[in-house]
């Protein structure tokens, strides 16, 4: 089961699958948020989530290169 294999797995395993799962979600609201920003309701908020969709970016591209 589940909880079994966690009980077995190294504290360093738990923290790279953790890692994954960031990297997993930063990548599906990379893909919103565009979307997001077109359906802005507000330039303000549209313009936050244009900016918020660089950054991300760059998080990404970061952890891509960064990784081993």
């Amino acid at each position: 089961t589940g909880v079994f294999r966690v009980a077995n797995t190294k504290l360093e395993d738990l923290f790279l699958m953790t890692l994954q799962d960031i990297y997993h979600g930063e990548n599906q609201i990379l893909s919103a948020l565009p979307k997001m920003a077109q359906k802005a309701s507000s330039s303000e908020l549209q313009n936050a989530l244009k900016k918020h969709e660089v950054e991300t970016a760059e998080h990404c591209a970061a952890a891509t290169t960064t990784a081993p």
